[in-house]
């Protein structure tokens, strides 16, 4: 959680100098990132203000505008099974298996079954379904390769699948925020780190997504949540 917490003062300091450093605006950050980026974005909007994430500055704005999340980790509490794939057809442990073995012993440092309030905490599934519809949750962007062998593709579409019903649940109360989420065929972890027809296409989503986000509210269009 630590990470989580060091990453939303960095999101603070951006919040309180960008206009000064760079004449960027404060009222439009997006948080983005690859995989552990991607889930580490995904919990700082879904956490945004939650005193429990800000010890020192609970009184500091840590909102972001968007989010950007590319093939990142949404359920780490495994509802769906897709994490217990244990063995590959050759018998030999999964990527998978290692991943989140890794995951647990090299960067959270705590097991699941021995602390999974701890693994809640830093969920962006179980985040999300803590909150209730009137809490904002900025527009986000998704994608995720098909065919991933380290982040299993159902990892991502159960958390897109939610992330809808509670968007549906906010258009009750007026809010009418949208989502991108594209499902990639063929496409592995880290795909974007060749140059490839693909890589640029999801490129030019992400900046159409993102030149969205900094029009004028006035001009804009309310977005459909979406796959492929």
């Amino acid at each position: 959680m630590m990470l989580l917490v060091d990453c939303k003062r960095a999101l603070a300091w951006v919040r309180e100098n960008i206009a000064v450093v760079c004449g960027g605006d404060p009222e439009c950050v997006v948080a983005c990132g690859e995989s552990a980026g991607g889930h580490i974005s995904l919990c700082m909007a879904l956490t945004a203000n939650n005193p429990l994430y800000q010890p020192g500055f609970e009184d500091v704005d840590t909102r972001v505008q968007g989010v950007v999340d590319c093939f990142g980790v949404h359920d780490f509490m495994d509802e769906q099974g897709q994490w217990t794939i244990q063995k590959n057809i050759f018998g030999r442990p999964t990527k998978i298996v290692r991943f989140m073995k890794l995951f647990q012993e090299g960067i959270v440092r705590q097991n699941i079954s021995e602390n999974p309030h701890l693994w809640r905490q830093i969920s962006p599934l179980q985040l999300l379904k803590d909150l209730p519809p009137s809490v904002l949750v900025p527009p986000i962007f998704g994608f995720h390769g098909i065919a991933d062998s380290i982040v299993p593709i159902a990892d991502a579409t159960h958390f897109y699948e939610q992330l809808a019903i509670h968007r549906q649940e906010a258009r009750i109360q007026g809010n009418n925020t949208g989502d991108v989420f594209i499902a990639l065929p063929n496409a592995q972890h880290g795909f974007t780190t060749w140059p490839s027809l693909r890589s640029c296409a999801v490129s030019d989503g992400m900046m159409a997504f993102l030149n969205h986000l900094t029009r004028p509210r006035s001009s804009r269009q309310p977005t459909t949540t979406s796959s492929q």
